[in-house]
């Protein structure tokens, strides 16, 4: 099955797989002195984990035979919502 602009959903599953490789390993800046343990874990893995949620949503899609199903938009939608707690760590930690 195609997605977007007519690019296979396994290959922009593919991208979202690298990407989670880049933000888990390459990119991840050292940790600054007084920033809570929470944070630093969603800073560090909060990231990685959206694109991970994405490349599963974009396997999912490529394996089923109708456009989208439920699981395919929650696991899309979760990504999401794991990106709005990403950004708000990535505001409160820039204060």
């Amino acid at each position: 099955m195609r997605g977007p602009f007519g690019i296979l959903w396994w290959l922009i599953g593919s991208v979202c797989v690298v990407l989670t490789i880049v933000f888990t390993v390459v990119w991840p800046h050292p940790r600054q002195a007084g920033t809570p343990v929470w944070r630093l874990l969603v800073l560090h893995w909060a990231h990685p984990a959206v694109w991970l949620l994405f490349a599963a949503s974009c396997f999912l899609r490529a394996g089923t035979s109708t456009h989208g199903s439920l699981l395919t938009t929650v696991t899309a939608q979760a990504a999401g919502v794991l990106y709005l707690v990403f950004l708000g760590a990535v505001l409160l930690d820039r204060r």
